[in-house]
This record gives C-alpha cells, sequence and structure tokens, in this order.
C-alpha cells in the first residue's frame, strides 16, 4: 500500500512512511544540537585543567578518546531517548549506536580536512566521516547476527513481550 501523494509517482512509500521520515528528521535536528557542547565536554574532560571552553575543538589521543566516548555514550543516547519520544516505530538499539559513532565521524572529520577553504569540500568530507564511522556498529551487529543469530531472535521477542504488556 502506498501513500496517496505517492501513489503516481515513481517513487511510492509505504503507508506511514513519511511520518517515520519525519521522526528521523527531527531526531537528527535534536541530536545534532548537542554535537558542539558533546564536543567542548570532551575536551574538558580530557584536560580539565584548562577549563571548559566553548568551540574547543582538539585532536590529541586523550581528547579523541573522551570524544569517542562522549559520542558513544552520550550522543547514542540522546537519539535513543528522541525516537523513543517520538514514538518512530523504526527505532532500535543499532541505529542509536550508528548515530554515536558518526557524530564522532563528524567530530573527526575536522582533523583531515580544517584548511579547505571550500565549503562544499568541507561538508562532502565530513559527510563521508560521518557515513564511514556508522558503518562499524551496522558490521558488529551483522557479525553477530550471522553468527548467533538465536541472541537476536531472543532480543526481539523480549521486546515484544514488553511491547505487548505495554499496551
Amino acid at each position: 500500500m502506498t501513500d496517496s501523494w505517492n501513489s503516481k509517482n515513481l517513487m511510492s512509500l509505504p503507508d506511514g512512511a513519511w511520518l517515520g521520515i519525519g521522526h528521523l528528521y527531527l531526531a537528527a535536528v535534536f541530536v545534532g544540537g548537542f554535537w558542539q557542547f558533546e564536543t567542548d565536554l570532551s575536551c574538558w574532560l580530557a584536560n580539565m585543567s584548562g577549563g571548559f571552553v566553548y568551540i574547543a575543538a582538539a585532536y590529541d589521543w586523550g581528547t579523541i578518546i573522551s570524544n569517542f566516548l562522549v559520542y558513544f555514550i552520550l550522543h547514542s543516547f540522546f537519539f535513543y531517548i528522541s525516537t523513543r519520544f517520538l514514538k518512530a516505530v523504526w527505532a532500535e538499539k543499532t541505529i542509536d549506536v550508528q548515530v554515536g559513532w558518526g557524530g564522532f565521524g563528524f567530530y573527526m572529520a575536522g582533523k583531515y580536512c580544517t584548511t579547505s577553504p571550500s565549503i562544499l569540500l568541507r561538508s562532502v568530507n565530513a559527510g563521508f566521516w560521518t557515513s564511514f564511522y556508522s558503518i562499524f556498529p551496522a558490521i558488529a551487529y551483522m557479525v553477530i547476527w550471522y553468527k548467533h543469530e538465536d541472541w537476536v531472535q531472543g532480543e526481539a521477542e523480549l521486546e515484544q513481550k514488553l511491547i505487548e504488556l505495554g499496551e
């Protein structure tokens, strides 16, 4: 079944797809609003003696590790909260973690391309590194699923029972 708006177009989407796209957009904007604060927090955690500085991107090993942990934990958590608050039907843990890793990739993009005057080049660079880092949680999930399909099935059944209890 397709939305009436798309029924005569080449690209047809299932019913409710536009709502899901809206949920994704809102969740991404929400979590993206924390990006600069998370980077500054990470830099401060890596070097507390310097005090908290707004717009402070650094790329020494301590700061990189701190940024990874902050994005892996906070960014993923903020996305998790926003998608559950919006009741996005597509929300699940792998996507939450991918967003955290992608945020870390966005941070790392500044290390790889900070001197280019081209806004287009910097944007493509940021998009590339965000996408590249987001791939790793999905690959890990697929490997786990392939090796331990019974774990994944058990988690899906538990999630379904929790949903049924909540209704």
